[in-house]
């Protein structure tokens, strides 16, 4: 058996795949993109139903609909409109384009299911009843008699005193009664019940003046008792000199119908709920900024009742100054049907700012823009908060700059006394000691130097550390420091606060190191230092001097000096990174570690 036909019109492939999905299972789905390609596939593959859009580039899906409602052709295939517009005045609209019913986004998949078969029994029944129709039309007597019994339609004909004359199958099925019980008698016994029988009467009355009265709805009951509702058609049935003989029903059980439109006002109830609960704002703006519905939220922040928005537009609550940025803000809205969340202020009926956080998205009639959804957060509690934190940072910048000031101040009159100290000292031993514990103090104290200095508290650009460093190591080193020549090549590189200080020690004693001992007797020479960014994320320093080399048997991480017993200690235990030395022409220390 095949499975009914669907032609599904949206410009959103996202909805076309997620309708796909759910309807493949039980129906043949054809898509199109725009309203000329919904037109030419509605015509072309006879499609049992159409799925419509409203709001497509090109075309929009109530021209669309329009058109195959005026096209004998496509004018009896059920169509039902997908709307993004959750108002009364959107269903109506389409109704009146000539939908058959009509959704609002997002839509419940399961009610959609229930609806395309509701409709698509309804085509059934009208299919059947065409071709019953076109049948009896091309022949006589027993086709006739075959269109009268087999149509799904429930037909009954009386005489004018309203008595049964004809009651066909389908009417046993709806009704209850077999055509045998009914012949004869009049019709209100068996199917009006008494709360209904003044309706049918009025009705009755204007078919008796030649008038046909079509899909009415009314409540009917079976024979068991049990009420359902029907739609109705009754016309006047005329003889050959044509005047009115009899009556002709045709009686169409909605009560699955009526369940489904239940079930749709319920399904608006809940939407609505939604949005009248919602904890965020929000607006409903037409295309001149006019409010068109609020929620209670909405209410709530502005201090406004209901139907006072509902008579301003959007500079009524925005101060002066903001007009023209929500011009220009509605303006990009119209172009991309959308803008990024932003914070403004509103003013409140009380006089008071609060500042709001909003987030935008138009509502389109086809591609125009025809107003928008304002979504609205109250910020201001979180703004004071945001302003409380921003002072107690400020703060505590201020006294970390403090703190780091007088570390580089103590440092400093540490070297200082050490220098004194050193000038009474005789022996060229201790002298020595005193220089370089002074030259660690140079290190540490540079670091809280950039620190203070810097915006940043956790890092510090090394480059201008590193040059200000061995420059200063270098003139410090005045018996042959003007023999050797500094080569620095210094990538951009930040290191943390955390590993700033045993890396200044290290280049320290490295520096250090070359000076004392590379370039004897006044030998010229060159240090060079290379620090950047590996690949893998580590820090890379390398310094290398083309002085007279470590001898060869000299292990660098068992040598009585303090200097290389720091740098190994603080390379691979402090700063968990690689040591490697290179004896090559020179001593060329190579450290990687995470920064």
């Amino acid at each position: 058996m095949n499975k009914p036909k669907i032609l599904v019109v949206d410009d959103e492939k996202s909805n076309i795949d997620l309708l796909k999905t759910y309807l493949s299972a039980d129906y043949d789905i054809v898509t199109a993109n725009y309203g000329t390609e919904a037109l030419e596939k509605a015509e072309n593959t006879n499609p049992d139903l159409i799925l419509l859009d409203t709001m497509m580039q090109g075309i929009s899906g109530f021209e669309v609909c329009r058109k195959l409602k005026g096209d004998d052709k496509t004018l009896y295939i059920p169509l039902l409109m997908l709307t993004s517009l959750n108002e009364w005045s959107e269903k109506v609209k389409g109704v009146d384009a000539g939908a058959d019913d009509v959704l609002a986004k997002p839509v419940d998949l399961n009610e959609l299911g229930l609806r395309l078969k509701s409709l698509l029994r309804i085509k059934q029944y009208h299919d059947k009843f065409e071709l019953a129709k076109h049948e009896a039309l091309g022949e006589a007597g027993e086709k006739y008699r075959n269109l009268f019994d087999n149509t799904n339609d429930a037909i009954v004909i009386t005489d004018l005193e309203g008595r049964v004359t004809s009651w066909n199958f389908s009417a046993e099925k709806v009704f209850g009664w077999m055509a045998w019980e009914t012949t004869g008698k009049n019709v209100r016994s068996l199917i009006v019940p008494p709360d209904a029988a003044d309706d049918y009467n009025r009705i009755i009355n204007k078919v008796m003046n030649g008038e046909v009265v079509p899909g009415r709805e009314i409540v009917f009951q079976r024979k068991d008792g049990t009420t359902m509702d029907v739609s109705m058609t009754i016309s006047p049935l005329k003889d050959a000199d044509n005047n009115i003989a009899g009556i002709s029903g045709i009686f169409r059980d909605i009560t699955e119908g009526r369940w489904a439109w239940r079930a749709l006002q319920q399904s608006e109830k809940k939407y609505r709920d939604l949005f009248e609960n919602a904890n965020d704002a929000i607006f409903i703006l037409d295309s001149n900024l006019n409010y068109k519905d609020v929620n209670k939220k909405a209410v709530e922040v502005s201090g406004y009742q209901r139907k006072e928005l509902l008579k301003m537009n959007i500079f009524d609550i925005i101060p002066p100054e903001l007009h023209m940025t929500s011009k220009l803000e509605f303006q990009k809205l119209s172009k991309f049907g959308f803008y990024e969340k932003f914070t403004g202020k509103i003013i409140r009926k009380d006089g008071r700012l609060i500042d709001v956080e909003i987030n935008s998205s138009a509502i389109k009639d086809g591609d125009k823009v025809i107003g928008s959804r304002d979504i609205l957060r109250d910020i201001t509690e979180r703004k004071l908060n945001e302003e409380k934190i921003k002072e107690s940072l400020k703060e505590k910048e201020v006294l970390l700059k403090e703190v780091h000031h007088r570390v580089k101040n103590n440092m400093q009159i540490i070297s200082s006394l050490l220098r004194l100290q050193s000038g009474y000292l005789t022996d060229r031993k201790n002298i020595e000691i005193f220089k370089e514990c002074q030259n660690r103090i140079l290190s540490m104290s540079l670091v809280h130097e950039k620190l203070y200095n810097s915006g940043d508290f956790t890092k510090i650009d090394i480059k201008d550390y590193v040059v200000d460093l061995t420059t200063g190591l270098l003139h410090s080193g005045k018996s042959n420091g003007g023999n050797i020549v500094l080569n620095i090549v210094v990538d951009d590189v930040l290191i943390g606060v955390n590993a700033a200080i045993p890396f200044g020690l290290i280049l320290s004693e490295l520096v250090t190191n070359c000076i004392k001992h590379a370039f004897p007797n006044g030998r010229k020479g060159e240090i060079r230092i290379y620090l950047h960014e590996t690949d893998d994320g580590k820090i890379e320093l390398i310094v290398r001097d083309n002085g007279v080399g470590i001898p060869e048997g000299i292990d660098f991480r068992k040598t009585k000096s303090l200097g290389l017993y720091l740098v190994t200690i603080l390379a691979e235990e402090q700063l968990k990174g690689k040591i490697h030395l290179t004896r090559n022409g020179g001593t060329e220390f190579n450290i990687k570690f995470i920064g």
